[in-house]
């Protein structure tokens, strides 16, 4: 589908829940309407280096595995799977009219985004008690969802961390020259700091810290309710879910260090590690601060690829001042970080 005909379903109701009150949220890699009570997520026809969702059937496939894996953290949130069907140029989600599927839109209780963390975070409304209440669900969800026997080889993280490679050309023509040379420079610390840890790294697996996680746990991924409520899950790839522990959390810590909120971070780890033990030794602490720099790694590069498809206006001025916060993170984090250790 394309942006235009998503907005012409909207403006003509053509889904289950509609109430004439909707607006349309774009990703790089999806579509999502809002409504009053509903939301229904559509995936954009786009294949990355970390994602294919190319065909009808491969959008057909990772709707539904994100409704599964989702369940497990947000079960009254994730409703079902519904077909979208096109008939003389018309479509409409859920509502046969003898067309044909044209594409599918996951169903989603709509929730109160005023409670997204990081738009709490923005206002100072985050507080500790919120994050020990975070760090009590992430704890017990890992522990349940542990993996007896990951499949992990240190120079697949070198391949995972290396993908920034990626948007070098528009790194480029956004930041300059300098922005390249930062990748090339922290890519060398980075490729002699897995040399210097992959036994541990390897152990680490062995040892039972790796888990099939929610692969994207940052603030706008949760919402501060009664009890926080965590959504938005990887579903296209289980390699990028299957992480250690301490990978998966690194992404919040990150997250909080981006929001200049490194106080709620320490709290959200002294909450979290005594309920899911992880982080042992001096070395493993060096580990957790290179996941951390993976993590602007990842965030960076996401924010790069949204400002590529956005066009000129608010938004994009938004994106860029996003992308330039994580590039000066993913440099604070390596060149003189704690990759030394």
């Amino acid at each position: 589908m394309t942006t235009q005909q998503i907005q012409q379903l909207i403006e003509q109701g053509a889904y289950p829940g509609a109430t004439g009150h909707s607006k349309l949220v774009q990703t790089h890699i999806s579509w999502v309407i809002l409504d009053e009570a509903v939301a229904y997520k559509i995936k954009k026809p786009v294949k990355f280096s970390f994602l294919d969702f190319s065909t009808l059937e491969r959008r057909q496939f990772f709707c539904e595995r994100e409704l599964t894996l989702n369940r497990r953290l947000a079960p009254k949130m994730y409703l079902g799977v519904c077909p979208v069907y096109e008939k003389a140029g018309k479509y409409a989600i859920d509502m046969p009219n003898d067309g044909e599927i044209a594409d599918y839109a996951l169903h989603m209780h709509r929730m109160d985004e005023n409670r997204q963390m990081n738009l709490l975070l923005r206002q100072g409304l985050v507080t500790m008690t919120h994050m020990k209440q975070i760090a009590a669900v992430i704890a017990r969800f890992h522990q349940e969802v542990r993996l007896p026997h990951p499949s992990f080889e240190a120079e697949s993280l070198w391949e995972d961390f290396a993908d920034i490679k990626s948007i070098s050309a528009a790194a480029d023509n956004l930041w300059g020259e300098k922005a390249v040379a930062l990748i090339d420079r922290t890519l060398e610390e980075v490729r002699l700091f897995i040399d210097r840890h992959a036994k541990r790294l390897v152990a680490r697996a062995r040892e039972g810290f790796w888990v099939d996680g929610h692969g994207d746990l940052h603030s706008r991924n949760i919402f501060l309710l009664d009890q926080p409520i965590v959504f938005d899950c990887l579903e296209f790839s289980d390699h990028l879910r299957h992480i250690d522990a301490l990978n998966e959390i690194a992404f919040l810590c990150m997250d909080l260090d981006y929001h200049n909120q490194s106080a709620l971070a320490s709290t959200f780890l002294n909450a979290y590690l005594p309920l899911m033990p992880c982080l042992e030794t001096r070395e493993d602490a060096a580990i957790f601060h290179f996941f951390k720099l993976y993590r602007a790694n990842v965030r960076w590069k996401v924010a790069t690829l949204e400002l590529a498809q956005a066009p000129a206006g608010p938004q994009r001025e938004s994106w860029l001042a996003e992308a330039e916060q994580y590039r000066r993170l993913f440099q604070r984090y390596g060149l003189g970080g704690a990759l030394g250790r």
